[in-house]
């Protein structure tokens, strides 16, 4: 009963959503009264009747009986006796109940009443046959009663026929059964539906049978019927006539024989036509053209028939000269005068035009050859001017001066310029005689001499790859004749005051270019002359170091330490060693670059350094207090400064030291404004900290830096802001990022660095 209970339940809770409806309730109660009636009226059946769905037990089938099964099935607490649970009523309440309730609510077409016991031995009818066909199963049928509707037993089933019907075979088809639509049986050779053609067909002739020709079913081909023969017509239907050939102006003409052209036979002979008399065809004979002076003719007419002279020609009058050219004619060129041409006739070779001469063109079309730009040592040549079209020389160029060396030279008077060239000249090729210089020497002799030592000064100061040029040198004065001479006297004939004989010079100058032309190359190949500078910085500090005996006792001395030399390929030299290597790589990149002379540091003793032009900005320089500021670590700290910041502990002197000459004359030659910044090395680089709460920059610097693989970084920070404060924020933006930085300083400069160990 509990099992019961609990599968009612949960099949009554589906049914109860969709089917509980005042609408349906009518009729199943006049469906179970129906039923009530008729298990009534067959009587005779064995049952104990209980009214079905009479839950509540009044006799009626309504609302009430549906709620108060509901009630029950949800464990409502409610006594429902299980006889009236007893639905299809058969005495017992069980899952035939539950079934005939579930067809019942679920509106199957089932009548609830008793289940019956009929023995269905009344009337019964037979449902679902099914005539076999050709393909198709048939069946016989189920047997149902008609009392009670239940299915009393079971048919069986009929094969299939396997007979076609229908359709009709042709003589390339065969036939379609009209029951399955499948092709079945034979061909039918005497049914031809595909059409008919005849073929083979000729005509009958005058003298030969015809063929009306086969008969030929197109559907499949073969042959249905024969035609007849017909005779000969004896009738010739188609001739040609032969041989015809028309009358002449002389002659007489035939109009032809008739053949027949089915038999070859001649049916009928021509006519012979008179002579026309008319001349039809004609030809001209005798006629020639006009030309430009003599008259022409048009030819005269005869029958090309019989020959007779038919028609007279007439005469043509001359044409005069219709083509003519211009021969002999030439373009006027530069120097040479051109020539129109001579008009002559095409047609019968007279002259006549005599041409006109007509004036040169003059250098019309020019380019310019051979011209090159002066470097910063070298000169250049504004090219030469040369005609196109003849390839002679227009105008000759001129030389142009170097652009950033020699501008000492360029403050010199003209005598002194004069030294200049020819001292210039003696000391490039080591010369130790007397030198005739009279042609530039003053009157004065004392004149003269300060001359000469301006002269030499300027040398030095302009080009610092004359690094043998000598510290003396002796002017002499006989009989108005002016010489100088780098002479030590008969003492030492081979280097007198050179320090080097020629063969040590040329091997020191090969050695000196290699260095320089490397260091050049590698320079070109970076993007600007900010980057090119700071190559060559890092590069002389790196490969220098700095001759502190020979600074302290220069007499004594190593005299290389003053020169390009002794910095570039000794790799010990002083300040003036410095700046000459900056001054001339600089010159060979085309980058201005000068000397600078006066004093710097506690001491104030003598110092030089450099004046350079980056960007169309002028800076100053000093490599040597970037290379000794701090033992063994090259700093930026006087890379292109201002001249504000520069003259904080440098001094310039308008006198030119050179070689311990000094010279009264201002050889400081380029302008420098007070307040250029832009290519500070810190500004430039990112390497400045400005603002103690803003270290942005120099963060990235760093990042860049030591993305490259460097541990050291130089930072230069402003000295008016809190240093302490600036290096904990540079620190905190850093450290998580690059482990282990650290931080030591001076004079305002901090150097972070990777503790690697």
């Amino acid at each position: 009963m509990f099992k019961l209970k609990r599968i009612i339940s949960i099949v009554l809770s589906i049914i109860m959503l969709c089917s509980l409806l005042p609408a349906n309730l009518t009729a199943v109660c006049a469906e179970i009264t129906e039923t009530y009636e008729l298990t009534q009226y067959y009587g005779y059946l064995n049952v104990s009747f209980v009214k079905a769905g009479d839950i509540n037990g009044d006799k009626k089938t309504d609302n009430r009986d549906l709620m108060r099964l509901f009630q029950y099935l949800t464990d409502w607490d409610v006594d429902v006796s299980e006889g009236a649970l007893d639905v299809n009523g058969d005495t017992s309440t069980d899952n035939r109940d539950l079934v005939r309730l579930f067809q019942y609510l679920t509106d199957w077409d089932v009548e609830i009443f008793p289940e019956n016991t009929c023995q269905h031995n009344g009337a019964t009818e037979i449902r679902n046959e099914l005539e076999p066909t050709c393909s198709q199963e048939g069946y016989t049928g189920d047997t149902y009663c008609l009392i009670c509707g239940d299915k009393i037993s079971t048919g069986s089933v009929i094969p299939a026929t396997g007979f076609h019907t229908g359709g009709t075979a042709t003589c390339h088809s065969k036939a379609i059964c009209e029951v399955c639509g499948q092709e079945y049986g034979n061909f039918n050779p005497y049914y031809h539906d595909g059409g008919t053609e005849v073929r083979g067909a000729y005509p009958a002739t005058c003298m030969t049978s015809g063929y009306e020709g086969t008969t030929y079913c197109l559907g499949c081909g073969e042959a249905i019927a024969y035609g007849s023969y017909p005779s000969p017509t004896g009738i010739h239907l188609h001739t040609e006539v032969r041989d015809a050939y028309p009358a002449t102006c002389s002659t007489a003409g035939y109009t032809g024989t008739t053949y027949c052209t089915d038999c070859g036979l001649l049916l009928s002979f021509g006519d012979y036509t008179e002579p026309t008399g008319i001349h039809l065809e004609t030809s001209i004979r005798g006629a020639y053209p006009a030309t430009c002076t003599s008259y022409g003719y048009t030819g005269d007419k005869y029958c090309t028939a019989c020959g007779a002279f038919v028609e007279a020609g007439t005469q043509i009058n001359p044409t005069g000269h219709l083509h003519t050219e211009v021969r002999d004619a030439y373009p006027a060129e530069c120097t040479r005068p051109g020539y129109t041409g001579d008009t002559y006739c095409t047609d019968c070779g007279e002259l006549l035009v005599w041409g006109t001469y007509t004036e040169p063109t003059g250098h019309l079309h020019t380019e310019l050859c051979g011209d090159y730009p002066a470097t910063a040592v070298e000169w250049g040549y504004t090219g030469d001017t040369y005609c196109t079209d003849c390839g002679e020389v227009v105008e000759y160029g001129t030389v142009i001066e170097p652009l950033s060396a020699f501008v000492a030279k360029k403050s010199l008077s003209d005598n002194q310029k004069g030294l200049y060239e020819i001292l210039k000249n003696a000391i490039e090729n080591l010369d130790l005689g007397w030198i005739d210089v009279t042609e530039y020497a003053a009157s004065n002799t004392s004149k003269f001499a300060s001359d000469c030592k301006v002269a030499l000064a300027a040398l030095s100061y302009d080009r610092p790859d004359i690094f043998w040029m000598p510290k003396k040198y002796q002017i002499s004065r006989k009989s108005g004749i002016s010489t100088v001479s780098f002479s030590a006297g008969a003492s030492d004939t081979a280097r007198g005051y050179y320090n080097v004989t020629q063969a040590e010079r040329d091997a020191m100058i090969e050695q000196l270019n290699n260095v320089v032309n490397e260091l050049v190359h590698q320079a070109m190949t970076l993007e600007n002359d900010f980057e090119r500078e700071l190559l060559i910085h890092d590069y002389l500090c790196a490969n220098i170091v700095y001759d502190s005996a020979t600074a302290t006792n220069p007499s004594a001395g190593d005299y290389r330490s003053y020169t390009v030399y002794g910095a570039l390929c000794v790799g010990t030299c002083v300040c003036e060693g410095y700046s000459r290597a900056m001054q001339l790589l600089c010159q060979k990149l085309n980058i201005s670059c000068g000397l600078v002379g006066g004093t710097a540091g506690e001491g104030d003793g003598p110092h030089m350094w450099n004046i350079i032009n980056i960007g169309d900005e002028t800076y100053f320089l000093d490599i040597t207090f970037d290379d000794t500021a701090i033992e063994d670590l090259p700093i930026h700290a006087y890379f292109n400064l201002s001249k504000e910041e520069f003259e904080y502990d440098h001094t310039f002197d308008n006198l030119l030291n050179i070689n311990n000459i000094y010279i009264k004359d201002d050889f400081n030659f380029f302008e420098c404004d007070d307040y250029n910044t832009l290519y500070n090395y810190y500004n430039y680089t990112g390497a400045y900290i400005e603002s103690a709460n803003n270290v942005s920059s120099a963060t990235e610097y760093i990042k860049r830096r030591y993305a490259l693989g460097d541990v050291i970084f130089e930072i230069r920070i402003d000295p008016t802001i809190d240093i302490s404060t600036a290096w904990t924020n540079l620190y905190l933006s850093l450290y998580k990022e690059i482990p282990n930085i650290q931080v030591f300083g001076t004079e305002g400069i901090l150097f972070p660095y990777i503790d690697e160990e």
